[in-house]
């Protein structure tokens, strides 16, 4: 339809490459964080997903996991179910079984996590949605400075057996340069 027309398409987006790069590891993350945003580093590395661009987010999960695991570990020690103290309309207080309050933390921080791991595409719906990054050009290797002067070809120079031919050869090389 569109050579039709004469349009172009606007569905298909060009091949665009990303360059690779890995973000700076903040100071700001405590242990437990670094740890996280590291594994994530490397899992993203080895697909051929991670540019300096993902720093933030991979700081938001870091942060997000570690409070996901304090919530956690919370529900685990408390229940799901706590009794709370509430107080009736004459002021006396009643205990009131009711969910406990580091539950919808544990539900929002999950919902984070999965919306974050999603855009990274760590899914399988997504993994084939993310373009892999171009592949780093590998460095060229250097030669070292005496396998170059070793592997010159050499000029043999005359030796001078008095003060005459030192004067003689010095010229001549002068001359032919």
């Amino acid at each position: 339809m569109h050579q039709l027309t004469g349009t172009v398409s606007q569905a298909k987006t060009p091949d665009a490459t990303v360059a690779p790069g890995r973000p700076k590891l903040p100071s700001k993350l405590s242990k437990e964080s670094r740890r996280v945003f590291k594994r994530l580093c490397s899992l993203l590395e080895s697909r051929r997903a991670l540019t300096a661009g993902d720093g933030e987010l991979l700081v938001l999960y870091a942060i997000t996991y570690e409070r996901w695991q304090r919530a956690l570990a919370h529900v685990q020690v408390e229940g799901e179910i706590c009794n709370y103290i509430r107080l009736d309309s004459n002021g006396q207080p009643h205990e009131v079984p009711k969910e406990n309050l580091w539950l919808k933390v544990v539900r929002e921080s999950e919902k984070s996590l999965v919306g974050i791991i999603d855009r990274l595409g760590l899914t399988p719906l997504n993994r084939s949605k993310i373009q892999p990054t171009s592949k780093q050009e590998k460095p060229v290797e250097e030669i070292e400075p005496l396998e170059e002067l070793l592997s010159r070809p050499r000029r043999i120079w005359p030796t001078p057996t008095s003060q005459e031919d030192t004067s003689e050869i010095v010229t001549r090389d002068l001359e032919s340069a």
